[in-house]
C-alpha cells in the first residue's frame, strides 16, 4: 500500500490577521503500485497539456481545470481519506 499525504490551509492561530481558519489533511491510499504509477502519469500528462509547472493548486486553479484533474484521476483505483 502506497500512502501520499498533504495539507491545506495553515496552523497559523491568528485567524485575524490572514491565517487561514481551516487546517486540513488528507490521505490518498493506492493498494497497487502500478496504479499509482499510472494515476501520477495521468497528472503529469494533464500538467503538461494545461502548461502547469508544479503542482495543482486548486485555490489558483481555473474551474475547468479542477474538472480535467477529477476526470484525469477518476479511472483510478484508491481511497481517500480527509
Amino acid at each position: 500500500m502506497l500512502a501520499y499525504v498533504d495539507e491545506s490551509g495553515d496552523m497559523g492561530m491568528k485567524i485575524d490577521k490572514n491565517s487561514s481558519p481551516l487546517f486540513v489533511v488528507t490521505a490518498v491510499l493506492f493498494y497497487d503500485r502500478g496504479e499509482a504509477d499510472r494515476c501520477y502519469r495521468a497528472i503529469e500528462t494533464l500538467r503538461d497539456e494545461l502548461s502547469i509547472r508544479n503542482e495543482f493548486h486548486f485555490t489558483k486553479c481555473q474551474d475547468r481545470h479542477r474538472l480535467q484533474f477529477f476526470d484525469a484521476v477518476e479511472p483510478f483505483e484508491f481511497q481517500h481519506i480527509s
